[in-house]
């Protein structure tokens, strides 16, 4: 079992849910990149290191959930994600320099929001969606719905796209618990791990769409 974890913004490699992922799954081999702070840099690091790498699932969350969606040859689980990260960051987090959550392997203590990173998000989920009929799900390729999870805390009240995953995707592969945004150790360890087994069990149905390169 090879899984691929996307952390969240003002995140790192020393978050919780990784480390409870490799503890509460030992069997597995549990990736955990830091991703650079820039978005831009975010997601071409993502497609440079991983893209072509095979794993039994990509995990993200919150932000990290935003990038997993360019991860078009995988089976991805989209935790509380911020599938309009541009809005999604602008307002939940706001503008301005923030301190990382935990500490970083790069030395950083601090991250900032400005326009040029609200921007970069903007065509980052303009590369995500440009291929997607909003108007029209039934148009969206059956494959990337097949291949795409989420799970939905019903007390986050930072991001909250329940309902536009089941509008664009499976409804049936949306998933609620009874939790906020940030992942308690118990919704790791009860809900979190039995639906990664769960997916990962499930036949894959395979890829044979795949978007244009963030060029």
């Amino acid at each position: 079992m090879k899984i691929l974890y996307l952390h969240g913004i003002g995140s790192g490699v020393d978050s919780r849910t990784p480390r409870e992922l490799k503890r509460l799954l030992p069997e597995a081999e549990i990736i955990n990149p830091e991703i650079p702070a820039r978005p831009r840099e975010a997601v071409e690091f993502i497609r440079k290191n991983f893209l072509d790498e095979e794993f039994d699932l990509v995990i993200g969350t919150s932000l990290g959930g935003f990038y997993a969606q360019t991860m078009w040859l995988h089976k991805r689980l989209l935790v509380n994600p911020a599938m309009f990260a541009d809005e999604d960051i602008a307002t939940a987090v706001g503008y301005g320099t923030h301190e990382f959550f935990c500490a970083r392997s790069d030395g950083a203590t601090h991250y900032t929001v400005d326009d040029a990173y609200v921007e970069e998000l903007r065509e980052i989920r303009q590369q995500i969606y440009k291929n997607k009929d909003m108007r029209n799900p039934d148009k969206l390729d059956i494959n990337e719905l097949n291949s795409t999870y989420a799970l939905f805390g019903d007390k986050d009240d930072t991001v909250s796209h329940y309902e536009d995953f089941c509008k664009w995707y499976l409804p049936n592969h949306a998933y609620r618990f009874e939790g906020g945004h940030r992942l308690e150790t118990s919704d790791i360890e009860q809900v979190l791990v039995p639906l990664v087994k769960k997916i990962i069990e499930e036949p894959d149905p395979g890829m044979s769409f795949i978007l244009d390169d963030f060029d």
